[in-house]
């Protein structure tokens, strides 16, 4: 950052506390980015030709110049969701928790919805940070699609998109998750792109949604080329 200055990063993967015992001559200021749990994917059985949408991205937040004083700030970082699971009552991919820091909380994302079977309707995505993707259908005469989840953070995040045959893609915190068409050879739908942010010493992003699984044909004997691709979230 230039000659004499200093520039520390402190990275928090699990729950603790930034304790400042003293401000000394490195000002009472930090940099800091608060992101949320992420939502998990939903599911397509083991040869099915119909997938899963991706989960939404968790809320991500930017806190440039926040004043600190000598204390301890805690910090909760919130897991990602539940993966979803198909059955007769298939399962949505979870919600991800919250991450609190500095005052501010950082929303879970939305799960992405699990391929409906038969003539069940799809499953739609749930609302969060960015919202998940609503999931693909096994069943080539049904209509409708399955809905995107939004986003009920809109400062945090984006929604999903829609799925048809195969699933739509989780929102992300720089975009909205892609949709899919009513075409039986399909990509997943794309995740939404992330943030980025270079508090960390380096660039990189942050809060990129899910991309969904593709779907194929019958006569197709594996999935369409490139199915389902993430968004540009952060490794």
């Amino acid at each position: 950052t230039g000659p004499g200055v200093v520039y520390r990063a402190h990275i928090f993967t699990s729950s603790g506390a930034l304790n400042v015992t003293e401000l000394g001559s490195f000002g009472e200021t930090v940099d800091a980015i608060v992101v949320g749990g992420g939502g998990a994917g939903g599911s397509g059985d083991t040869g099915s030709r119909w997938s899963g949408a991706g989960g939404g991205a968790g809320g991500f937040i930017s806190l440039p110049g926040h004043t600190v004083a000598v204390s301890s700030y805690p910090i909760v970082i919130g897991a990602g969701g539940n993966f979803g699971y198909y059955g007769p009552s298939g399962v949505t991919g979870g919600t991800g928790t919250n991450t609190t820091g500095f005052s501010s909380t950082a929303y879970g994302g939305g799960g992405g919805g699990t391929r409906s079977i038969d003539s069940v309707p799809q499953q739609a995505g749930t609302a969060g940070a960015s919202g998940g993707g609503g999931s693909g259908h096994n069943t080539a005469s049904a209509p409708g699609t399955g809905s995107k989840g939004n986003t009920n953070r809109p400062l945090q995040g984006n929604p999903g998109g829609d799925g048809y045959y195969a699933g739509g893609g989780g929102g992300g915190a720089g975009g909205a998750g892609s949709s899919t068409s009513p075409t039986l050879n399909s990509n997943g739908g794309a995740g939404g792109a992330g943030l980025p942010n270079n508090y960390v010493g380096f660039a990189t992003h942050y809060s990129g949604g899910g991309g969904a699984g593709g779907a194929f044909a019958p006569a197709i004997p594996s999935p369409s080329t490139g199915s389902g691709t993430g968004g540009a979230g952060g490794s």
